[in-house]
């Protein structure tokens, strides 16, 4: 379950990351300021995202979205018929 909970969605995000890497290789430019951010600890407390929100990169105003990917893969043996 930890590799389901926590690995893919980190996977995602970091796939996610490089491919927006790669395309600014290509001279692409989003509209928007990009932030990728991981979150640990959120079991005992929201450590992570607690010190993201008291201290953020950019200020929260300023952020217009936010995803989610803390589990994206979910696959039991019932699901694959």
């Amino acid at each position: 379950m930890g590799a389901d909970d926590n690995a893919s969605g980190v996977t995602a995000l970091l796939d996610a990351a490089e491919r927006m890497g790669l395309r600014r290789t290509r001279e692409w430019q989003p509209q928007h300021t990009l932030v990728f951010a991981a979150f640990t600890g959120e079991e005992i407390g929201l450590v992570g995202s607690s010190h993201f929100t008291d201290a953020p990169p950019r200020p929260l105003e300023t952020i217009e979205a936010m995803l989610n990917m803390d589990m994206v893969g979910r696959l039991r043996a019932t699901s694959c018929r």
